[in-house]
């Protein structure tokens, strides 16, 4: 009998063969290398369920990249630009204290009861989208469907004017590329050119939802930040900022990957045809079996950290591949199988911890909606050709999706 030899690891997450299909690395990473030194990035790398959830829960890891060992000091007395200021006051980049607050201003937002008040602006905005694809055969449903509804549905929350709709989605479109690492600096200057004149709007509509108080989300935000030690000016700002980030290329995706695995599953696609009321499941499912994110924001530990046998310095950067974690079978049975009936309890597909995704309620909502809507509207749709996938610093980024529509139901 001969020893077999471990196949080798080779993690390159730009690799377009990876962002199409990387649970074959996964695989080898949770059985080989748990806690993998990436030295090319000079990262660690956690594939593991329970490992990823330490780094997620763990209040030792910090997401303040002023942490990480190799953070540049800004230049002495230099002013940061608006970009720069924008993120300084992000959600994501604030303090625990200031982040749990701020939470805490946003959780009604995204309160059931809301929501249901704003479903009739997600069908609106989606039945607006179905509308553009009728009497068409042959679609690119990633640019010509997806993409066409979280950015809207996040400006009608925020109380956007039609007038500036047009500078909000290149805003909106700026912060959501400018967090590509594959960005030259002269390309990265171009990217985040319309934040400027984006900035300039927000603080323009700020001014008018003061003077006139419509109810709305900006509102409330306008009066916690008047009631003082609540919210500042520049958090505001910033909150609005976030919450385009965090909200609207995610929700495309997941719009586009559950359509695409429906698709390649049709035995699951016809379930949720004869029950509608398994599209949660459906959803949450998608997002466990084929993750859109290449691993989860990084961390940074605040101290020495043992996990899974391997010893992570201070100042270290930290990313737990949560794709991987969801197809950990010692936590979920047959994980290379689309169940939309699968229990989704344990899941993380949204985060764990105190940053748990404070949009995955109204995520769900926009892609429950539009997904359910689509095959519904499109008994015969079906794949038109293989998705292309495109090079992004956190997503496998479906960029076009061929289909073909056919009749309309």
């Amino acid at each position: 009998m001969t020893a077999t030899t471990a196949a080798p690891i080779v993690f390159d997450p730009s690799d377009l063969g990876f962002i199409a299909d990387p649970y074959p690395t996964y695989r080898l990473l949770r059985e080989q290398a748990p806690v993998y030194r990436w030295e090319p990035a000079r990262i660690w790398v956690v594939s593991r369920y329970h490992d990823v959830v330490t780094v997620l829960r763990d209040r030792r890891f910090s997401l303040d990249d002023s942490h990480w060992e190799f953070a540049a000091p800004p230049p002495a007395g230099a002013q940061p630009t608006p970009y720069q200021h924008l993120m300084k006051n992000s959600l994501f980049r604030l303090p625990e204290v200031d982040h749990q607050r701020i939470r805490r201003l946003v959780a009604p937002a995204m309160s059931p009861r809301t929501l249901v008040g704003l479903q009739r602006d997600v069908d609106a905005v989606v039945g607006d989208a179905l509308s553009r694809l009728a009497g068409r055969d042959d679609v690119d449903l990633a640019r010509e469907f997806s993409e066409r509804i979280p950015l809207r549905v996040i400006g009608r929350m925020l109380q956007i004017p039609e007038r500036h709709e047009e500078t909000f989605r290149r805003f909106g479109l700026a912060l959501i590329d400018s967090i590509s690492v594959a960005l030259s600096p002269d390309e990265f200057a171009a990217t985040i050119a319309p934040i400027p004149a984006g900035l300039d709007m927000l603080n323009e509509v700020i001014e008018e939802r003061r003077r006139d108080h419509e109810p709305g989300l900006l509102t409330a935000w306008i009066e916690a930040e008047e009631a003082g030690e609540r919210l500042t000016r520049d958090e505001l700002v910033a909150l609005a900022g976030s919450m385009i980030t965090a909200g609207t290329d995610t929700a495309v995706q997941l719009v586009s990957f559950a359509v695409l695995d429906l698709l390649r599953h049709p035995d699951q696609l016809a379930r949720l045809r004869a029950d509608p009321g398994l599209v949660r499941g459906a959803v949450d499912e998608v997002l466990r079996f084929d993750h859109f994110g290449k691993g989860g924001v990084p961390r940074f530990p605040l101290e020495d950290v043992a996990l899974g046998g391997q010893q992570i310095r201070r100042g270290e950067m930290v990313i737990g591949l949560v794709g991987s974690a969801l197809r950990d079978p010692d936590v979920f049975p047959d994980p290379d199988r689309l169940d939309i009936g699968r229990s989704q309890a344990q899941s993380i597909a949204f985060g764990s911890g105190p940053h748990f995704c404070a949009g995955a309620s109204l995520g769900r909502m926009m892609s429950q909606t539009a997904v359910l809507s689509l095959v519904t509207r499109y008994p015969e749709l079906a794949l038109a050709g293989p998705p292309t996938f495109e090079s992004h610093a956190f997503l496998r980024k479906i960029s076009h999706l061929p289909v073909r529509l056919g009749p309309a139901g």
